[in-house]
């Protein structure tokens, strides 16, 4: 069981809310949008991490995606490039995709703690793309976790 995890929804800088994102090939609850396959478009997806009550990380955290093969999480494969992160910088829906720096992984290099710390998730297709659902690519923090 994780001590730090990943939350969706309505996430506020610094507070506790949001709806957790599913754990490790669970699919309760990932992050999920609906794109259109005939065109070339983009969703955008405010996140949080944190830690649960009694936990910090210590040193950086890394936030980036990974594919699964089928048998082990690979650093590239798959449909990864439609998938990209940004540091929040109190981006909006209308503002985070011409302002966020869109990348293949963030590096948070403040401690987290048992409050949110934001961040944007990009999923893109393309045009005249077939629709399909990833389910083999995965949300990944790598971080130490210890108890405060």
């Amino acid at each position: 069981m994780s001590n730090l995890k990943i939350y969706t929804g309505n996430v506020t800088n610094g507070a506790k809310d949001g709806t957790e994102v599913s754990l490790e090939h669970t699919m309760i609850n990932p992050i999920s949008v609906q794109l259109n396959p005939a065109n070339s478009e983009s969703k955008y997806v405010k996140c949080a991490v944190r830690c649960d009550s009694g936990y910090k990380t210590s040193g950086a955290t890394t936030i980036c995606f990974m594919y699964w093969d089928g048998t082990a999480y690979q650093a590239t494969g798959g449909s990864m490039d439609k998938f990209k992160v940004a540091l929040d910088n109190g981006y909006t829906q209308d503002n985070v995709n011409s302002n966020a720096e869109w990348q293949d992984s963030i590096v948070i290099n403040d401690e987290i703690g048992d409050t949110n710390k934001l961040f944007w998730v990009k999923i893109s297709s393309a045009v005249n793309e077939t629709p399909a659902k990833y389910d083999d690519i995965a949300l990944t923090v790598k971080c130490v976790v210890v108890a405060v």
